[in-house]
């Protein structure tokens, strides 16, 4: 399955918002509000978790996006799950994030009516503040390199996967990011919801708070390890292929292009090594 990616949206026909705590309070806000309609359907994914969608139309990938954030700031919902690649889940199905897995259920309302953008609240603008005249920027520019080194990096991560292993494998992008590169935690959570929208399915904000959180405290990979790597030597070029990782243990996955790079980590080095040695003895040709 390709990554989802909002390039990949032709059309928008739902505002979504994801409700993955307090869902029925959710609902009530909802109710109570008169600048929101009614939603046209809601999926019930798991206790007090549910999905609200609202059927549309006019709306543009940077309006529902913006809207959508909104939303989810006022009525508490989700932040990290506006994009307008986000997915729901198939109701008649169980939900096997959780166990035991609760079967999906849709509550549907009025799913004949098609709304527009002004049946919603007007999101407001994006502002920038301006640093007064002869103030100092608050992040240098050694900050701003390393976030994006996190972010290029992460990009060509696979995703994680409920079921296979996506709970190490978001662990693993904490590490890297919070402990490899040394971001804090703001930092950390922009750069991993990035990556979190091609999960399956995407963690919550508060999850992903979590593992971050669990990462800094119990992992085991060494503070700015990957800051003293040549960037080329982070990430192998993917040409079109899923990045290999060589596990070293539970806390780490080292691409392998890291194997032979002089900051390699120790077990990387060796595994090069008998693996060039082993490909050498193939090679040799037995004397006649």
């Amino acid at each position: 399955m390709k990554a989802r990616t909002r390039d990949a949206i032709g059309d928008i026909r739902h505002v979504f918002l994801d409700a993955d705590r307090d869902g029925q309070q959710v609902l009530a806000a909802i109710g109570a509000r008169r600048d929101l309609p009614a939603p046209s359907y809601v999926l019930h994914s798991s206790p007090n978790r549910l999905h609200v969608l609202w059927r549309v139309t006019g709306f543009t990938r940077e309006s529902v996006e913006a809207l959508q954030k909104h939303l989810a700031r006022e009525l508490k919902t989700d932040k990290a799950a506006t994009s307008c690649a986000q997915t729901t889940r198939m109701p008649g199905f169980f939900n096997h994030k959780y166990r035991p897995a609760p079967m999906v259920v849709a509550q549907y309302g009025s799913t004949k009516r098609v709304f527009s953008p002004v049946d919603f609240p007007a999101a407001p603008p994006t502002t920038v503040a301006l640093a007064p005249p002869g103030s100092k920027p608050h992040r240098s520019s050694t900050e701003i390199i390393v976030v994006e080194r996190a972010r290029r990096y992460l990009a060509a991560v696979p995703p994680a996967v409920a079921g296979r292993h996506g709970d190490a494998d978001t662990f693993r992008a904490c590490c890297r990011l919070v402990r490899g590169f040394a971001l804090g935690d703001e930092d950390a959570l922009v750069v991993l919801s990035e990556w979190n929208r091609r999960c399956e399915p995407p963690w919550s904000e508060e999850e992903l708070r979590v593992k971050i959180q669990g990462a800094r405290r119990y992992g085991r990979e060494a503070i700015g390890g990957l800051l003293t790597m040549e960037l080329s030597a982070e990430v192998e070029p993917l040409n079109g292929r899923r990045q290999r990782f060589l596990q070293l243990d539970r806390h780490r996955a080292t691409p392998l292009s890291e194997i032979d790079h002089p900051q390699a980590h120790p077990q990387c080095r060796r595994a090069g090594k008998e693996s060039r040695r082993a490909a050498r003895a193939s090679q040799c040709k037995p004397l006649n």
